[in-house]
């Protein structure tokens, strides 16, 4: 079964489908975060809200729309809602974790000394080009469902990955 056709059964009030979802998607929303935040208990917090939010919203849900653009952008809610709530906690990258997870798919398989001067460099670059970065390269999102979780026009998700990626350069070789 599809996403879409998972979830339309979710709409019809057949919750068991839900694991189904949870299963395929649950890493990747995790590694959103952890790549966002760097702090993977609040990850694995905020993972769970957005499966949460999706049985709250499954009426919501447009079975014409693209499920894993619907899914991002309810995560990338979930992290502004967060830091909303938490205004005295800031965004930061210096204290990111080298540690890799479970739910992290292939980073274990990269070089150390490479993996290093990646995470360096994305916490490096702003935010907007981290998430466009993270959305689109490692999440590989289509650039249509990355413009429908960032809220900006397919074009400008073309030009903020191109900005994204000089910027990326920049700090990985500058550092």
């Amino acid at each position: 079964m599809t996403d879409s056709e998972l979830m339309a059964k979710v709409k019809q009030g057949e919750l068991r489908f839900m694991s189904d979802i949870f299963n395929r998607h649950h890493v990747s929303i995790y590694n959103y975060f952890k790549k966002m935040t760097g702090r993977p208990s609040l990850s694995e917090d905020l993972t769970q809200t957005v499966f949460e939010k999706v049985i709250r919203s499954k009426h919501a849900y447009n079975e014409q729309s693209a499920f894993k653009a619907w899914l991002f952008k309810m995560a990338k809610n979930s992290l502004m809602d967060h830091y909303r709530s938490n205004k005295k906690m800031q965004i930061t990258y210096d204290k990111i974790p080298e540690q890799v997870s479970f739910y992290d798919d292939d980073s274990e398989k990269l070089d150390p000394d490479l993996k290093a001067k990646v995470h360096n460099a994305l916490k490096r670059i702003k935010h907007e080009h981290k998430e466009i970065l993270i959305l689109t390269r490692f999440e590989n999102l289509q650039y249509a469902e990355a413009a429908a979780v960032v809220g900006i026009s397919e074009n400008a998700v073309k030009a903020r990955v191109f900005r994204a990626i000089k910027s990326f350069k920049e700090a990985y070789y500058n550092s």
